[in-house]
């Protein structure tokens, strides 16, 4: 039987490969946003795979931290890296990546307790079977 790649997982070992602070786990740890930004990355409402070689997922992109500016800076890298870096981008198992858009750009959502939060949203298409 085949199996398909979670793009959560692919995507967020990607971008860990780059130095990036990203967790797909819905457990964050907690006051993790205290010693660096974190991005909290999960498969978003809408799209969907099209076919059997083919995903269409949007993942949004949450990242903390207890500075503002350290919470900007860090989700417009990822912003730049999800644009620029990622398209056609081979990941593993043979998972290629033919596109990404910007659904959202990084902007301000509400946040407690002294946490920034700047939230992202992707489409990125995927091709390739596991």
């Amino acid at each position: 039987m085949t199996s398909y790649a979670d793009p959560e997982l692919l995507i967020t070992g990607w971008l860990k490969a780059r130095g990036h602070h990203v967790r797909a786990d819905p457990h964050l740890p907690a006051n993790s946003w205290a010693k660096a930004p974190i991005t909290h990355i999960q498969r978003g409402q809408g799209f969907g795979g099209l076919a059997l070689t083919l995903d269409d997922v949007l993942l949004d992109f949450d990242t903390y931290s207890a500075k503002a500016e350290t919470a900007r800076e860090e989700a417009h890298a990822l912003w730049g890296v999800m644009t620029f870096e990622l398209p056609h981008a081979t990941l593993p198992g043979n998972i290629f990546v033919t596109t990404t858009s910007v659904q959202t750009a990084p902007l301000w959502t509400p946040s407690t307790n002294g946490v920034y939060r700047r939230t992202a949203a992707y489409r990125v298409v995927l091709h390739g079977v596991v």
